[in-house]
């Protein structure tokens, strides 16, 4: 008998909500039977299962409420009481019982000021719990589909902490969607917001910086680059769900209506964070139950999507620039190549990519090939696009305008664009290297066709010169020829650096 009665002390509430979630096994007799009888009774506005629903969470309100002061003391009770409250209002509000939003429910309950405040405390509480023990998994940065085969190649880079914390995060949002009040909506929103940003800054720090700074290409380092990206797709695509997009309606009324009451220090809602003034939450509250909702794009997040994106850049260019470094050491032989003094075309049986190059490109293929396993798809491929396109800077500025080259430098050139630099990737990556691919085609062009092309442009520059006017980046003179990229004065200087055109 002590322990029964026990029972019922810890669990104040478990009878009444099964009794109610067990509703659903009698739903058939009741509008068989009970319909039949108000229908005969001429009642037409009562519905007997809403009405035999109403009843019993009336019942459970007032227990509930008579209870409240015992369970409020008792964290690990409250927290129980919560999970039946919230259990139970997903249930009524399903499809085969429909009971509706507008009625008495236990939510409401829950939206009392004392109970709020407890409750915004314990999901705080056991929220941040849970978003410091991602990281103190030893997978946290492994993948967490790899040994699924079905998924695809992006699916199984998609890192154990990033799944882990955006579960969390359905799962607080799948617990306040019920939720009637507005005020109480967006100050459980806040903390969705707050939890994004800490999971940003844990995420950064959770490799030393040292790690991520000295070595960008480790798998690790692109697990956490992956992460930011995964997770700022999401926040992207939460902007247009209608949960979302009601949040953003209840956040631009509540800013008219504190402004409209003169505070001073709304700039931190500005900011991407939402405060709400418990003075005037139940007043706020009472404006918006008495108005239509006007959905519009979830704006809230842009704040917070900027954060992500903006540490997505920075690694971005990390990762770059530390390959650039890379690849321009590594280039010291090709770009001290004597391309003035090579052997005419003509004496060779088979031409070779310079061996200067090769272990420049089999070292940039290696470091592409790993990036290509370490990283979401279309972030590898802005990757290599941005490395590919300063490499081709480096180059156009370290051989092409720094070196003279006679008919054996330029052909060995522009074999090195077609059969090395170029086959880097995929075909795709062949318009990446524009300027020393226009180059190449400018110092092998016919030596006519050169002298010409060099006439056009000094007079075409001359006459720019006097009129200052700037040069256009795509003049026609270029166009003929199929140079789309070098400007009139890079083409000139490509063309001067022409053995064959010193002296004429």
């Amino acid at each position: 008998m002590e322990n029964k009665k026990r029972m019922i002390v810890e669990n104040p509430n478990g009878t009444s909500i099964r009794l109610l979630v067990g509703f659903s096994i009698m739903n058939i007799f009741l509008l068989n039977s009970y319909n039949h009888y108000l229908m005969n009774q001429l009642i037409f506005q009562l519905n007997a299962k809403i009405e035999f629903i109403r009843g019993l969470i009336e019942l459970v309100i007032v227990k509930l409420d008579s209870q409240i002061t015992s369970i409020l003391i008792d964290t690990p009770l409250f927290t129980h009481y919560i999970e039946e409250i919230l259990i139970f209002s997903q249930r009524i509000f399903q499809e085969d019982i429909d009971y509706p939003d507008h009625l008495p429910n236990c939510m409401n309950l829950l939206c009392d000021e004392i109970i709020f405040e407890k409750w915004f405390q314990v999901e705080q509480d056991v929220s941040r719990t849970k978003l410091n023990n991602i990281f103190q998994s030893p997978t946290a940065h492994q993948s967490v589909y790899e040994r699924m085969l079905e998924r695809n190649s992006d699916e199984i880079k998609i890192s154990e902490c990033s799944e882990t914390f955006l579960t969390l995060i359905h799962a607080m949002e799948d617990r306040y969607r019920l939720v009637p009040y507005p005020s109480c909506s967006l100050r459980l929103f806040s903390l969705q917001i707050d939890l994004f940003d800490d999971f940003l800054q844990d995420l950064i720090f959770s490799l030393t910086t040292d790690v991520q700074n000295n070595d960008p290409l480790s798998k690790p380092s692109c697990s956490i680059l992956n992460s930011i990206v995964y997770v700022a797709d999401v926040i992207q695509q939460w902007k247009d769900r209608s949960h979302y997009k009601r949040l953003q309606y209840f956040y631009d009324e509540y800013e008219k209506f504190i402004e409209k009451y003169g505070r001073n220090d709304f700039y931190e809602e500005k900011n991407g964070k939402i405060h709400i003034d418990s003075t005037l939450a139940q007043q706020f509250d009472l404006i918006q139950l008495n108005k239509e909702n006007h959905l519009t794009t979830a704006t809230i997040f842009d704040h917070l999507l900027e954060r992500y994106r903006n540490e997505q850049e920075r690694r971005c260019n990390l990762i770059v620039n530390h390959i650039n470094r890379l690849l321009e050491r590594k280039s010291r032989r090709y770009t001290k190549e004597k391309w003035s003094m090579m052997p005419n075309p003509k004496d060779y049986l088979i031409m070779n990519i310079s061996s200067s190059a090769i272990d420049v490109l089999v070292d940039l293929q290696t470091i592409f090939s790993d990036l290509s396993n370490n990283l979401l798809k279309n972030v590898f491929h802005d990757i290599r696009a941005r490395v590919i396109i300063q490499f081709d800077e480096f180059l156009f500025n370290s051989v092409i305008t720094y070196h003279q080259f006679n008919e054996g430098g330029a052909s060995q050139f522009l074999l090195d664009i077609n059969r090395g630099w170029s086959r880097i990737g995929t075909d795709h990556v062949l318009q990446l290297f524009n300027k020393c691919r226009e180059s190449a085609v400018l110092l092998t062009m016919p030596k006519i066709s050169a002298l010409s092309l060099l006439d056009a442009l000094k007079e075409s520059l001359t006459k720019t010169s006097k009129l200052s006017i700037v040069s256009s980046p795509l003049p026609s003179v270029l166009h003929r020829e199929g140079i789309h990229y070098l400007s009139e004065s890079e083409a000139e200087q490509v063309l001067q650096c022409r053995l064959d055109l010193i002296n004429c």
